[in-house]
Order: structure tokens, then sequence, then C-alpha cells
């Protein structure tokens, strides 16, 4: 019941009082409506106040774990990017090591017949160097004759 009351009465800021809402005329409906608005202003900007000073607390207790925490999403990223680069080093180094390992019994076998053709040719060479020398003692022997 004292709500209904309450609900029916409107201050009016002219008369330093309250009264009936059906018997206000609209200037001092206009100017309750106003004075309502003026309250809630003033509350809000209390409690704007109130709040930023908070936040203004609660930001320099906690600065440091703000910092800490950038500083650790740094290192993570790159940390991420090492082993992102790491893989593909890896993965670089495999496959140049299946060519490596594909191609080496064909450089095997190249080297082998390289030797193989080296040492032919030694013969050859010494056989020549054999022959010429033959020669030349044989020339050598006929000349001193």
């Amino acid at each position: 019941m004292l709500e209904a009351v309450d609900a029916s009465l409107v201050y009016v800021p002219e008369l330093r009082g309250h009264k009936p809402a059906s018997k206000l005329t609209s200037a001092e409906k206009l100017a309750s409506a106003r004075h309502e608005f003026e309250i809630a202003m003033a509350h809000l900007a209390r409690e704007r106040k109130r709040v930023s000073k908070a936040e203004q607390k609660i930001g320099k207790l906690t600065m440091g774990y703000i910092k800490r925490a950038g500083n650790l999403a740094a290192e993570g990223a790159a940390m991420v990017d090492e082993a992102e680069a790491t893989v593909v080093e890896q993965s670089t180094y495999a496959l140049m090591c299946e060519y490596e390992a594909a191609s080496l019994p064909r450089r095997l076998e190249r080297l082998e017949k390289e030797l193989e053709d080296e040492v032919k040719r030694e013969k050859q060479l010494q056989k020549r160097y054999l022959d010429l020398t033959v020669r030349k003692q044989q020339l050598m022997g006929g000349a001193a004759k």
C-alpha cells in the first residue's frame, strides 16, 4: 500500500515537496523529470569517478602481470616461429638426405669406372715409358759403339 502511495507522489523542486502526480501541471512535470535526471546524472558521475579510481588501482596492482603476460606471449610466438623454421629445416635436410642416398650408388659406380680408366691409362703410360726407356738404351748403346 505504501508503494502505491509513493508511486502516485512526485517531487516538485519548486515547491521543495511532493505532490500527487495527477495534480501536476506540465511545467511541474517537466521540472520534476529534469530534477530526477540531474540526480541520476550526479549519481552516474560519482559512480564513474569511483570506477575510474578502482580501475587505476587495479591497473597499478596488475601492471607487472600484464607486462609478464605480454613478454610470455612474445616468447611463445618466437618459439612457435622457431619451431616452424626447425620443421622446415628438418624436412629440407631429410629431402637432401634422400637425394644423396639415391645418388650415392651412381657416384660410386662413376668413381669406380674413373679409377679403372686411370689404372688402364697408368699401365699404358708405364708400358710406353718402359718401351721408350728400352729404345733409348738401344739407341744409346748403338751410338756408343
